[in-house]
């Protein structure tokens, strides 16, 4: 009985992961694409929610309570500070010869001291507040007022849709940063409400299987309508309800997919592991611009294969990269020397 109850916390950690997988790989290939393909337009929908709606769900399996936010800044800030600083290193250096190099690098220290992000890095940024709010709400009211807040802050996050723009820079920034991740505490709480539907129906593959296919097909049909958005930006297109909604659904619909399949992609699952080094290297060390250089001299090559090219060469690249974050270089995401 043991030894089922292990398998099954095993199984349980492996399909999360290999969710996460994934995801991540979706954020990479949306990064390096130069394809406007309609299933490419209709992952970036929902590859960032998914991640928010597997922390709903971790959060409930593990009871997480408000002394956790804690952990969790001193978790997170470590590699966004790092990293946001290799950005504005790699971002001078690209931006060097157009003469462009300082006014970048300050624009990045704005985005980075505001919580905004640079490139994909936002996206820590955002989860910082994100959870320390949600778990102040979680504990601290009932749930009336928690399912009145998500929707509030959902509100809150269409209405202000498409608000950055150049020249409010300096004064939009921060308040997209708050907005932000308050929409991510709105999808957080999502998951957490869903984690008893996602455990009960676990065993039901069928089941799960054909609920995690309406959504993810109801998902790519409201993407088609609602057309690009970009959540980093709070740019939602042109029907932002719509446009939300298909990435509520497709985050949900994706690890109910995951859990149905019930698959042991090893490789994928040891990605979703490493998920935050992937996150926070891909974009900042240029990964992404490398290996599009690598590619864009061979003519032959279509945009859709273009991009998968590219994916499968930042995922070459990110190998010796995760074992050293994880090894002799882990001071740089953790602290400890």
């Amino acid at each position: 009985e043991t030894d089922r109850q292990t398998d099954r916390q095993t199984d349980q950690i492996e399909w999360i992961n290999v969710t996460k997988g994934v995801a991540m790989l979706m954020v990479i290939w949306g990064h390096v694409s130069l394809s406007d393909n309609i299933v490419l337009l209709w992952f970036t929908k929902f590859h960032v929610p998914t991640f928010l709606i597997l922390t709903g769900l971790l959060f409930a399996k593990t009871s997480k309570k408000l002394s956790g936010c804690k952990k969790t800044i001193r978790k997170t800030v470590i590699p966004y500070l790092t990293f946001s600083l290799f950005a504005m290193i790699t971002d001078g250096i690209l931006n060097y010869r157009m003469g462009y190099a300082v006014r970048v690098i300050i624009v990045d220290l704005y985005k980075t001291i505001t919580l905004y992000g640079i490139h994909a890095l936002w996206y820590l940024g955002s989860y910082m507040i994100a959870v320390c709010v949600f778990l102040v709400v979680n504990e601290r009211t009932c749930r009336i007022v928690r399912y009145a807040l998500y929707l509030l802050f959902l509100l809150n996050a269409i209405v202000c849709t498409k608000l950055v723009d150049e020249k409010s820079l300096l004064i939009v920034l921060p308040i997209v940063s708050l907005i932000r991740a308050c929409a991510c505490v709105s999808i957080i709480g999502i998951g957490y409400e869903l984690y008893s539907f996602f455990y009960k129906i676990g065993c039901h593959r069928k089941l799960n299987l054909i609920i995690a296919t309406m959504f993810l097909m109801t998902s790519f049909a409201l993407s088609l309508i609602s057309g690009e958005s970009n959540f980093s930006v709070l740019d939602f297109g042109e029907y932002p309800i719509v446009s939300l909604a298909a990435s509520i659904l497709g985050a949900i619909g994706m690890p109910l997919l995951v859990q149905a399949i019930n698959k042991h992609w090893h490789f994928v699952a040891w990605l979703g592991k490493n998920s935050l080094i992937l996150l926070i290297t891909h974009s900042s060390l240029k990964l992404t611009v490398l290996s599009q250089e690598i590619w864009r001299h061979f003519r032959w090559i279509n945009d859709l294969n273009f991009g998968l090219l590219c994916l499968i060469t930042v995922i070459i690249m990110e190998i010796p990269l995760i074992n050293l974050l994880n090894g002799k270089l882990n001071f740089l995401i953790s602290g400890k020397m």
